[in-house]
């Protein structure tokens, strides 16, 4: 059991995981998110990851491509954590 400082504080790193590409990516950071908060281990951290997401503490978000402009790359749609809308 976590205490709410606890919880606070790895919604608060998994949100500041950077967005990622692909949400294979986006787990995996936030699994190492998780692990630095916490001390533990990948699979501890895996069983968090899924735990915050069944309680809707945290949820995953794409982000929009972006207009496109001949001159510049084709932007690229993210995934990123978020807190849901009834925290924030």
């Amino acid at each position: 059991m976590m205490t709410p400082d606890q919880e606070r504080r790895i919604r608060d790193a998994l949100v500041a995981v950077a967005s990622q590409e692909t949400e294979q990516l986006l787990e995996s950071e936030g699994i190492l998110a998780i692990q630095s908060v916490l001390g533990c281990s990948a699979r501890a951290a895996q069983n968090v990851l899924g735990e915050f997401g069944a309680r809707k503490l945290i949820e995953r978000d794409i982000t929009r491509g972006g207009q496109l402009d001949i001159r510049k790359p084709i932007p690229v749609a993210c995934w990123r954590w978020v807190m849901p809308s009834a925290w924030t």
